[in-house]
């Protein structure tokens, strides 16, 4: 028995698909984007909208990566960077950063553009921006990435930005300049309830972004570790029902797959395994799926409980007739009606959590149905949020086909109030001359009956959520507070691992913030603070004890000196480490570590030039640790890549043996040896990473070879077949239509012999093809019978030639042969 191999990990879980080599599918939502956004000069607002973890952050990745082509200039603004924003000024200088870092062009220095300063308008620094963007690349069209752009919304009603911003955005879309944006979110704009949107709602377009189709979800599950990973078919369709292809979970359950496969040392994946690691993950659920559980409404947590609990398996179905059953059982005692229920599964339908079909409904991610049934029991959750289930409003139905139009169910609720008004204001002035007429006799009835407003009207008190959401808010004010006092005192010079646990804390506690668990925000905020003013403490004694030094004696140019030296001695040591780091395509394969390490860099340098060169030997050093490690994952990545690029080389040679010389005139079989050629001189340069991806180029040109042959082949037959039917038919003109030098002569000797014979009867076989640059030869065994004069039973050889024509083949030659 062969050693086993560990199974490298490719499944990325929690973070945006970056790369395109784990990208699949949504080729239909790019289209659509190019197909809108290519034609004609109009700006369009495109809003991908989806449930959280459905993939849309990825999309405007792969947009950023150059999925459009090159007539487009795509910048991402990924809002959930701008924490801590405290104006206009601050946004437009990010998303300026952001511009040019995209433009990879040093014709633009972002030093021309001050957006903080008190003398300038950083709107017009900003539109002054966008036009020299649009000079430098004028046959471009600059497209604007939003990621999470309900973000904007939060942050006008925070104060941090203004409400002028959204309508400036707008505005630009009405300028010359070719500008569009693509905006990702949980709802369309015209759904929001705040009114900043209305002004975007005219060019705004929508796709819903959901679930991968089989087709892709199946190469999700197996492309990523061909050589590897082998599934049994059952295996391969209880994870397509266990995720119905949301992405998200599709990498889970696959990531968890190949964790399994190395700790068990096998390669091949049944029923049994994907049982085993189904178990765990409903034993150790996600903080994704524990987030959409306490997320749910009560309505929807009873139905999905009493779905859990019905449905037997992955192949069942429930109605709501059989749930409202259940809810009567004396030992639940559940208050539903039918119609509460119907209601609460159309909104999980229309929510894509579960299917619908006319056997009933059941769930669309069957990894579901298995962790509720375990975690949330029905009587857990009537424990949790009672036993009614009261009635809902119904989902609106969408019966729009375009998505760049919105449904009638879906428009602003503004918009469909309007055409009510007249009716509105009559009964209104009805009612207010009846109020004016009976007034005096109301008041005092109603005086006689209604208690005072001392005993009848008790204060409200605020929901708990709201004095949760305050002291978060006070937590963090005051955790800022003490990180700016911090930063005045120097912290990050002489107390630096206090200050950086503070920054951790603080980051920490604004991601729990974000996701609404102020609980665990105000705990962070307040350990964040108390980080803050440890640091501040211990700067304060260092500082003390470094002045007590200068008094004392010390020469403080001395010190300068030597802290210059240590500065440049560590600059030196690191800027080896990221030569080294480099060498080894660092950048690429370890981006993350690769990118912190260029940034502390950065700081090191600025620190260098301002002679603060303590704080610069410190991130000199830290950048050196940060390139060495980015190298070492490199190199380990590097090596799998290198594993996987001589598995497929092995494989294309094993490919390569189905063919003969006639493949060399295909065009795929061309473009499928120049790719090979570029992996095997990529991987002997090192670079093992482009070689893997022109390895499977070459695969797929030469899987398409094969396809494009067995086509020729089946229409060359059909040509021939078709031109002994014309013999038999005695059909001159067809004979021409098949025969492009089909002589007058030709012409003639034919019609004679049809004039002579009788019921002929032609039976052309094809002996075999030889395919050459400019058409085919093929040897075809002809047997003519035929009456007449004289009956007769003809056998020879046709050698006949073909010419490709369009999407079909003619006979260009006609000879006899051995």
């Amino acid at each position: 028995m062969s050693e086993f191999k560990p199974i490298p990990n490719p499944y990325i879980v929690g973070n945006p698909i970056k790369s395109k080599e784990m990208f699949y599918g949504r080729h239909d939502d790019f289209d659509f984007v190019k197909r809108k956004l290519a034609a004609g000069e109009q700006s369009f607002i495109i809003v991908f909208c989806g449930e959280r973890r459905s993939g849309k952050t990825s999309i405007l990745f792969q947009i950023l990566n150059g999925e459009l082509g090159t007539s487009f200039l795509p910048i991402l603004v990924d809002m959930q960077t701008m924490a801590g924003l405290k104006n206009d000024a601050e946004f437009f200088e990010k998303v300026a950063k952001e511009t040019v870092k995209c433009l990879q062009d040093d014709k633009i220095d972002l030093n021309d553009y001050d957006f903080l300063s008190q003398k300038e308008n950083p709107y017009k620094v900003f539109d002054k921006l966008l036009d020299d963007v649009q000079a430098l690349n004028p046959d471009k069209k600059i497209l604007f990435l939003i990621d999470e752009y309900e973000l904007i919304e939060s942050k006008i009603d925070e104060g941090s930005l203004s409400a002028n911003l959204v309508p400036f955005l707008a505005g630009i879309l009405e300028s010359e300049r070719k500008v569009s944006y693509i905006l990702t979110g949980s709802t369309r704009l015209d759904d929001r309830e705040s009114k900043y949107w209305s002004i975007m709602l005219p060019k705004s377009l929508y796709r819903n972004v959901s679930f991968l189709s089989e087709r892709d979800t199946l190469r999700l599950i197996t492309e990523p570790v061909p050589d590897y990973v082998s599934y049994e078919d059952d295996a391969l369709d209880a994870i397509r029902r266990l995720t119905a292809g949301q992405p998200f979970y599709t990498q889970v359950v696959c990531q968890n797959i190949v964790d399994h496969l190395n700790d068990k040392e096998k390669n091949h994946v049944d029923k049994q395994d994907l049982k085993v690691i189904v178990d765990e993950i409903i034993e150790n659920p996600l903080p994704q799926m524990i987030y959409f559980w306490n997320s749910l409404s009560n309505n929807k947590k009873l139905v999905l409980s009493l779905m859990a609990e019905l449905l037997k398996n992955e192949n069942s179905f429930v109605e709501a007739k059989q749930i409202e059953k259940r809810c009567k059982k004396r030992e639940l005692g559940i208050n539903a009606s039918v119609q509460a229920i119907n209601t609460t599964l159309e909104n999980l339908f229309h929510s894509e959590f579960i299917n619908k079909t006319s056997d009933g409904y059941s769930f669309k991610m069957d990894l579901f149905r298995g962790w509720i049934k375990r975690d949330h029991s029905i009587w857990s959750v009537i424990k949790d949020v009672g036993s009614d289930l009261t009635e809902e409003k119904r989902a609106p139905v969408e019966v729009s086909t375009d998505p760049g139009i919105p449904s009638q169910a879906s428009r602003s609720p503004t918009k469909r109030r309007r055409k009510k008004w007249p009716v509105v204001v009559v009964v209104a002035t009805l009612f207010g001359i009846m109020i004016t007429w009976f007034l005096p006799e109301l008041k005092e009835r109603f005086q006689a009956i209604i208690p005072a407003p001392s005993t009848a009207i008790k204060t409200a008190e605020p929901p708990a959520e709201l004095n949760d959401l305050e002291s978060a808010g006070k937590a963090r004010e005051a955790m800022e507070i003490a990180e700016e006092q911090a930063v005045e005192q120097n912290a990050s010079k002489y107390a630096e691992a206090s200050f950086d646990s503070g920054l951790q804390l603080k980051q920490q506690g604004l991601t729990v913030f974000d996701h609404l668990d102020y609980t665990s925000a105000i705990d962070l905020f307040q350990r964040a603070k108390k980080k803050f003013e440890e640091s501040i403490d211990r700067a304060e004694k260092e500082e003390a004890t470094e002045q007590t030094r200068i008094k004392a004696g010390e020469d403080a140019r001395s010190l300068t000196a030597a802290a210059q030296s240590r500065a440049i001695s560590w600059r030196n040591r690191m800027s080896s480490a990221k030569t080294a780091a480099e060498k080894v395509s660092a950048d690429a394969l370890a981006e993350k570590s690769f990118n912190a390490a260029r940034q502390k860099e950065r700081a090191a340098r600025r620190s260098f030039s301002k002679k603060r060169f303590q704080t610069a030997s410190t991130d000199f050093r830290h950048a050196q640790q940060l390139y060495l490690s980015a190298a070492a994952e490199a190199r380990t990545a590097s090596a799998s890549f290198a594993s996987q690029a001589e598995a497929l080389r092995k494989s294309l040679q094993k490919i390569k043996g189905q063919f003969d010389e006639q493949y060399v005139f295909l065009d795929d079989y061309q473009q499928a040896e120049k790719a090979e050629r570029n992996g095997e001189s990529q991987l002997q340069s090192g670079d093992a990473t482009a070689a893997v991806q022109s390895y499977r180029r070459a695969q797929q040109f030469y899987e398409a070879s094969i396809v494009v042959r067995k086509g020729q082949i089946k229409n060359i037959r059909s040509v021939i077949a078709q031109y002994g039917q014309a013999l038999e038919n005695k059909n001159i003109q067809s004979l021409k239509s098949l025969y492009v030098n089909f002589t007058k002569k030709m012409e003639t000797q034919w019609s004679q012999v049809f004039k002579t014979v009788d019921n002929i009867e032609a039976q052309l076989s094809i002996e075999k093809f030889t395919f050459r640059e400019n058409g085919v030869t093929t040897s075809v065994d002809v047997r003519l019978k035929y009456s007449g004069f004289v009956n007769s039973d003809n056998r020879f050889t046709w050698q006949i030639q073909l010419a490709e024509a369009s999407t079909t083949w003619l006979i260009s030659n006609i000879s006899r042969g051995g």
